[in-house]
């Protein structure tokens, strides 16, 4: 299909995806402030995957959410749940439209 992008992930990519999308909503539900904060919404999914001592290493290996998975879940949740948009939501919306026309896509 034309602008269509297939990605081909594996059952395990797939399972990540869910999970962290699971997460990030049931975040949204239970703490309001971080509809429009992702380097908190980063923080505490982080928080939850590691502690001080292993941090970097868990990082660096891969073993954390990527802070574009989290981001993505984020704006994909919110797309699909309009109850657990944050006040920014309109915002970043009228915006994207802006760009999109300023480089030339059909808005």
């Amino acid at each position: 299909m034309e602008g269509e992008v297939l990605v081909f992930t594996d059952q395990k990519t797939l399972q990540t995806m869910n999970q962290i999308k699971i997460i990030v909503q049931r975040l949204l539900e239970e703490q309001p402030a971080l509809r429009d904060n992702d380097n908190l919404l980063m923080s505490i999914i982080w928080k939850q995957q590691s502690n001080f001592f292993n941090f970097f290493s868990r990082l660096e290996s891969g073993k954390l959410h990527s802070p574009e998975s989290i981001r993505r879940s984020r704006q994909k949740v919110q797309e699909d749940f309009p109850h657990l948009r944050g006040e920014l939501y309109e915002a970043r919306q009228k915006y994207q439209a802006k760009v999109k026309k300023e480089l030339g896509y059909k808005v």
